[in-house]
């Protein structure tokens, strides 16, 4: 198990809840934390909360499906750190979008917002953090899902949908370089029990 002091860890979706969580157990680690999200008041405080306990973190709002924002997070990293250790995509959406129960134009906006920030957003984020991962040598990659993608749940057949193809996608993407890509699924989890889930896969070579 190797040691996660002075690495450095992007984390999306992570002002609040499993993100927060996953944020908080890498500082913790001696991580070096990059918190993203698209609250970015939000993404402060838990940065905040990361300086309060001695840890080393930067905040970001930004916007998963924008292109321009992922290239100024990840270059700005690079600035600050000159690496990138870990990429744990948690940022994720879902949407109300019974075919039953709204009209078209709710129904197709809900696929167009689920689809990207869902899917489209880990994608891009792969995109430009393995451009660096691969001229250093490799990295890791978490992709916090839901058990949702495999079984099946009243009312989320779209959000399954997606998470089953973005895992696919990124699958095929980033395997045949030495990146390490791991899911998670968290399901109904504690956010403690969440950030020392993460934490495991990211410390397992």
């Amino acid at each position: 198990m190797m040691s996660l002091a002075g690495r450095v860890a992007i984390v999306t979706g992570a002002a609040n809840g499993i993100g927060r969580a996953i944020a908080l157990a890498l500082a913790r680690e001696r991580a070096r934390v990059v918190v993203c999200d698209i609250d970015g008041e939000g993404a402060c405080k838990v940065a905040e909360e990361i300086a309060g306990e001695n840890g080393e973190c930067l905040a970001f709002q930004v916007d998963v499906t924008n292109a321009q924002d992922i290239n100024r997070l990840v270059a700005q990293t690079l600035d600050r750190y000159d690496r990138i250790d870990f990429l744990v995509n948690n940022a994720g959406i879902t949407r109300a979008h019974l075919i039953d129960d709204v009209d078209f134009c709710d129904w197709a906006a809900a696929w167009d917002d689920i689809l990207s920030v869902n899917l489209l957003g880990p994608a891009h984020i792969t995109y430009f953090a393995v451009q660096h991962m691969i001229r250093a040598g490799g990295g890791r990659i978490v992709n916090v899902s839901s058990r949702g993608a495999f079984r099946g749940e009243p009312h989320k057949q779209l959000i399954q949908s997606v998470l089953a193809v973005q895992d696919m996608s990124l699958h095929e993407t980033v395997t045949f370089i030495q990146i390490n890509r791991r899911q998670y699924f968290p399901g109904h989890n504690r956010l403690g029990n969440a950030g020392c889930i993460l934490l495991q896969r990211c410390h397992n070579r």
